[in-house]
């Protein structure tokens, strides 16, 4: 029922507890080029889905990571791997390099389904959802009401979707505000069962379950 309730209208999605990092300061940009496999974004507001490897070259752990300086970007991983990732970071990291941690004060919401543009633009006149002015797997600072946050077009369910990176202190607000508009557009719900579904059916791989490492 969630997942055909999200592929004809829109679903949304709290998920409080993966992990994510600031990474910034001098040499971040070299720093984060050495420790993954593939192409590190080049492109302010640019969001790529990267490997770490380990000394074997198997894959290490997964992380979406998005430029948002020139030596500055955030850096998300499953909720499990917060302190894998962080002590294999640190490992390597320059002195130079900053990492804050921000589980604790950030938490996503996920809008999901063909309708999910539509919604969200209704909340905010000024900024544009559009597809050529917000295209995938991009970043931005966008708003929802006044509730600020950095929207990622990135999808694990092969639909249309937005994760919302929401400063704890606006969380609840955001939340209103997309729950409250949300029956002219069909909102519905949806869990981790749903995505683990839709993401098998699209063919994403899925960290420690579909990639392990020796």
């Amino acid at each position: 029922k969630e997942v055909a309730a999200l592929r004809e209208n829109v679903g949304v999605m709290e998920v409080s507890g993966f992990n994510r990092y600031s990474i910034e300061g001098e040499g971040a940009t070299a720093f984060l080029d050495k420790m993954i496999c593939g192409n590190l974004p080049k492109q302010i507001g640019k969001v790529n889905l990267c490997y770490l490897l380990n000394e074997k070259g198997h894959v290490l752990s997964e992380a979406t990571i998005t430029k948002l300086g020139e030596e500055s970007y955030w850096y998300g991983s499953a909720a499990a791997a917060e302190w894998h990732d962080l002590d294999w970071l640190n490992h390597y990291k320059p002195d130079t390099v900053t990492i804050t941690e921000m589980a604790a004060s950030h938490t996503i919401l996920v809008v999901a389904g063909p309708k999910s543009r539509e919604l969200l633009q209704s909340l905010s006149p000024r900024c544009d959802w559009s597809k050529a002015a917000f295209p995938w797997m991009r970043a931005k600072e966008m708003t929802l009401g006044h509730a600020k946050c950095l929207a990622m077009s990135v999808s694990f369910s092969g639909e249309l979707a937005y994760e919302l990176h929401i400063p704890n202190e606006q969380l609840y607000l955001a939340w209103k505000l997309i729950n409250d508009a949300g029956p002219a557009f069909g909102l519905s719900r949806f869990g981790l069962y749903a995505t683990e579904s839709m993401r098998l059916e699209k063919g994403y791989r899925h960290w420690k379950a579909d990639l392990i490492y020796e």
